[in-house]
């Protein structure tokens, strides 16, 4: 027999995967964990107890959060449920006469998980497929509006091939009736566009330079139409003058204006030859291109409609399309702006606005042209339904089967009609959930939502960096489903998940430093996590943690918001942390008085002026009574939080230690500024006590830093580790686990 002494000094690897138990040969393996439960790894090597949740208030129902950040001090977070939003900033509710501010939404909570969101300034634009386009806007420093945003011109399917479907309108302005020569219409295409393109204008004669014409008549130059207004002088200021009547001549210049009257010519003066003047007003009536929205269901071959754009003719025309959202044709699902568009997502096509005008989708200039700066339609290479869509140098855009990504076909100029290249670099498949975007990084959950998959890309080349599982040494992290990510980029960097099954799961991710380790949180018994979502905290410093958290029987099977409280900062030396869910935390002066009526009727767990308190049975009212006073009082529920070693390997006199008889006999754990740890192996418990003969039992103890030594504490075991538990609420940070170790020869 001999004796090892094998160290661990890190545990930034996080929870890792049981195939990984025998792996020794992997560098992961000396720094990750069998369990990591209710601990967070940190960038430096050790392990931090994951922090508390703070009780807010109750939901009016079933929830979803939603963030939204006016500025980096003005934080909120949107309670978003059954046909309803509620509002919280600076930590709490935003209140209207004694009760919660509240207003009215078309979403059902069940359509409300499936809200996709889109901040600008101060508006969050919001899609679900089955209702229009919704703008919330902030109104003030408490208060919002919810709005209807509606498209202009557009966007627009594709245009109608049948010659033998015609439509045809009763008058090219106002309001008109449009008839079809078959079934088309229905009640949902009520609040929907159309466009309807006339023929050739070969019964309109061209304008031409130095023609005689009268006033009213017709010329078509470049696609559009012009009247000719003021020949007989009227057209001129002060007018009518009768010694210009001999001005009914065309000028030299070609009319191209989209509105109004202009000359094609000065209109005075005479030529070298002294004939003269030339120069006839036109005013702009109309181009081969109209555009309705229709306004009423008369049957399936008529409808009611207001013109937007002057109709071409009121001949029956085969060449129209509808437009591309209204109640019987869907709604867009998802939102984005990117490089100065409005890009919306309905089934494997973006819709894309012109640029620098978020409603805006003609796909026409006033020129009639189609210029780069216009609206374009941009379907992708797979018939999958977009999922998710995120903006950078690319629009890079997840669906079930790959991810694709959308740039400027010439790096010089800027994405739009006749410059766009579509690449398809990646293969995995996404769930349709939020993805993060964290620098030139996407992550997202893939389809089988076991995974979180890390996309990184090169916009220019249209290439793919990296692809990584970031799941690939945790890989059962995921196997109750990845719901719902969150990214909390202050003070650590870590990644937040809710799963299907109520529990959460954080990793600690810093690519530039290799981080990334995995570790779970569970809620408090009988309360599960829905939803999570990050804000910054109300003096801008730090990412706030909130989560929709549903109750069992316990809490009457209600809902409530929680606020995760701060991770505890390096050389904080305070007892005062917040360390149970759904707690309240007392600040004030000294009372005996404990009140949490969220809490009635249950065991909770108090820490009264850094000292633990002990279990407390509170009364219907969610009230108790201390022995003694306290000015700093926290009450609340207690989680798990624990660490266990991969099995013990340290090698022995004759190679490997796998395989053999191993005890560990005494374990040193590195603490710092903590309490409340107990150690276990082999089923055998002891904790570190910090308390001695002489110390005093009024009040709390400081926080110890250094090594907790356990003695005779192992048996011997094949595959022996070591426990780390954190028993009580109070902080606790372990730096180093380093068993003493007696190793079989066989």
């Amino acid at each position: 027999m001999g004796d090892v002494t094998p160290a661990q000094t890190s545990f930034n690897g996080g929870e890792i995967s049981p195939r990984l138990g025998d792996r020794v040969d992997q560098a992961i393996r000396s720094i990750g964990l069998k369990s990591m439960l209710g601990y967070l790894p940190l960038l430096q090597g050790p392990a931090e107890a994951a922090p508390g949740t703070i009780y807010v208030t109750w939901g009016k129902g079933p929830f979803r959060n939603i963030p939204f950040e006016f500025n980096t001090t003005q934080g909120y977070q949107i309670e978003a449920g059954d046909n309803y939003m509620r509002f919280y900033t600076n930590d709490a509710q935003i209140m209207s006469g004694g009760s919660p501010y509240e207003i009215a939404t078309p979403w059902t909570y069940e359509e409300v998980k499936a809200l996709w969101y889109q901040q600008n300034y101060d508006a969050l634009y919001l899609t679900h497929r089955d209702h229009p386009i919704h703008r919330l806007v902030r109104t003030g420093a408490d208060s919002f509006s919810l709005e209807i945003f509606s498209t202009r011109n557009g966007p627009l399917d594709t245009r109608n091939s049948d010659k033998t479907l015609t439509v045809a309108a009763n008058a090219t302005t106002g309001t008109v009736t449009i008839t079809a020569s078959t079934a088309l219409f229905a009640a949902g295409d009520v609040g929907g566009f159309m466009e309807i393109e006339g023929g050739s204008f070969s019964d309109i004669p061209s304008w031409e330079p130095g023609i005689k014409v009268s006033n009213g008549d017709l010329r078509q130059w470049n696609g559009r139409v012009y009247q000719a207004a003021g020949v007989d002088g009227s057209g001129w200021i002060g007018g009518p003058f009768p010694w210009l009547e001999g001005s009914e001549r065309t000028g030299t210049v070609a009319p191209i204006h989209i509105e109004g009257t202009e000359w094609d010519g000065m209109g005075s003066g005479t030529d070298v030859n002294d004939n003269g003047p030339y120069g006839v007003q036109w005013t702009y009536l109309y181009d081969r291109f109209g555009l309705l929205k229709f306004t009423g269901y008369v049957s399936a071959t008529q409808m009611t409609a207001t013109v937007i754009r002057r109709l071409p003719t009121t001949d029956a025309c085969w060449r129209w399309r509808f437009g591309s959202f209204s109640p019987r044709r869907g709604y867009p699902s998802k939102v984005t702006l990117w490089q100065d568009r409005m890009v919306l997502a309905k089934a494997n096509s973006v819709y894309a606005s012109a640029s620098e005008s978020i409603d805006d989708h003609a796909y026409r200039n006033e020129l009639g042209d189609i210029s780069r700066d216009m609206a374009f339609v941009r379907p992708l290479p797979n018939p999958n339904f977009i999922r998710w869509l995120i903006a950078d140098r690319a629009l890079v855009i997840g669906t079930a089967d790959a991810e694709h990504m959308i740039v400027a076909g010439s790096a010089g100029q800027g994405a739009g009609p006749g410059n766009l290249d579509t690449a398809t670099p990646e293969h995995e498949g996404s769930a349709d959930a939020r993805p993060l975007q964290i620098g030139t990084r996407v992550l997202y959950i893939e389809g089988s939502r076991t995974k979180v998959m890390q996309f990184a890309y090169d916009a220019e080349r249209m290439l793919r960096q990296e692809s990584a599982d970031l799941c690939r040494y945790a890989d059962h992290i995921g196997n109750a489903g990845f719901r719902e990510l969150a990214w909390q980029k202050k003070p650590e960097k870590l990644i937040w998940a809710v799963l299907d099954d109520g529990t959460m799961a954080a990793a600690a991710y810093n690519p530039d430093e290799l981080l990334l380790g995995w570790a779970r949180r569970n809620l408090a018994d009988g309360l599960s996590a829905r939803h999570v979502s990050c804000i910054t905290d109300p003096d801008g410093r730090f990412s706030q943690v909130w989560i929709a958290a549903q109750g069992d029987e316990r809490f009457g099977n209600r809902w409530m918001m929680l606020r995760m409280a701060p991770i505890r900062r390096p050389g904080d030396v305070a007892r005062t942390h917040v360390l149970l869910d759904a707690a309240l935390h007392y600040q004030g002066s000294a009372t005996t008085i404990v009140s949490a009526p969220h809490l009635a009727g249950l065991t909770v767990q108090i820490v009264a002026d850094g000292k633990f308190y002990g279990e407390v049975d509170l009364d219907s009212a969610g009230g108790a009574t201390l022995d003694y006073e306290a000015s700093d009082i926290i009450v609340g529920l207690p989680y798990e939080a624990e660490l266990e070693t991969m099995p013990i390997e340290g090698g022995s006199e004759s190679g490997t230690a796998q395989g053999k008889k191993r005890r560990p006999y005494r374990v040193d754990v590195g603490v710092v500024v903590s309490d409340g740890v107990e150690v276990e192996a082999a089923g055998v418990v002891e904790r570190a006590e910090l308390v001695q003969g002489n110390s005093p039992t009024d009040s709390a103890l400081p926080l110890f830093t250094g090594y907790l030594k356990i003695e005779n504490i192992g048996n011997h075991e094949t595959s022996p580790t070591v426990k780390v538990r954190r028993y009580l609420p109070l902080p606790s940070t372990i730096s180093a686990i380093v068993p003493y170790m007696t190793v079989s020869n066989s």
